[in-house]
């Protein structure tokens, strides 16, 4: 009995390994479909990304490291509204991702991708060394209806909350 056991508990640290590793290769595509690009540079590295489970949402926030140089790739797709601010990355998203650091700069672009309304929110550092990517897609439901999750829509329909765009 004992040795079936530690079969099982074999496969399922395995597997949950296996899991990782492919959540970890698909994170720059991920970004990548986040921002409307092919691809990212090859300097892009992806630190960390967390999704938040909402009732209703789905929510994922990126961290990034990349040279200075391909920062403007990351802005190529949409047309971003560049505003000044003075935060870290741990306040500027309610999800703490990758280690934090000073936000300098704000990026947002509503793309037209997003026809319920929303936007994609880049906040780096001052030497564009570092950022952190953000999406929020609202959701289209009919109004008055329940969501999933019992929640009831407002009368446009809208349910305040925010959802990943579907992955390219």
């Amino acid at each position: 009995m004992e040795e079936i056991i530690a079969w099982i508990v074999g496969i399922v640290v395995v597997s949950l390994g296996v899991i990782k590793i492919i959540d970890i290769q698909g994170r720059p595509k991920q970004v990548a479909s986040i921002l409307n690009i092919p691809s990212l540079s090859t300097s892009v590295r992806v630190i960390d990304c967390k999704d938040a489970f909402i009732p209703t949402d789905v929510v994922v926030t990126c961290s990034i490291e990349l040279n200075p140089k391909d920062f403007l790739n990351l802005l190529r797709a949409n047309k971003f509204v560049k505003t000044p601010t003075k935060k870290t990355s741990y306040t500027v998203v309610p999800t703490k991702v990758g280690p934090e650091f000073p936000v300098t700069t704000e990026f947002t672009a509503e793309p037209k991708e997003f026809k319920h309304g929303g936007h994609v929110k880049i906040f780096a550092d001052q030497e564009r060394k570092r950022a952190v990517i953000r999406p929020v897609h609202r959701i289209n439901v009919q109004p008055g209806s329940s969501t999933p999750f019992g929640r009831k829509t407002c009368p446009n329909g809208s349910t305040a909350r925010t959802v990943l765009p579907e992955i390219r």
